[in-house]
């Protein structure tokens, strides 16, 4: 029988995202229930040779866009 990821419950947990924003042009989701973390790149138009790493959350619970967006 397959044994889950070390620390994890038999059964992981369901992905979620809240829009907790009531204002349509402002994005504030809360997602909870991360079970496999993704890195997200994000090119610009016009590359000009520099980069930024933004390792946002620390595992707060829940993360939410204000994390990590500058």
């Amino acid at each position: 029988m397959a044994q889950g990821r070390a620390g994890a419950p038999p059964t992981l947990p369901l992905e979620t995202v809240d829009e907790r924003s009531k204002d349509r042009t402002l994005n504030d989701r809360a997602v909870q229930g991360i079970s496999r973390p993704r890195l997200v790149v994000f090119r610009p138009a016009t590359p000009n040779g520099a980069a930024l790493l933004v390792t946002a959350g620390g595992g707060l619970s829940p993360g939410g866009d204000r994390q990590g967006r500058l």
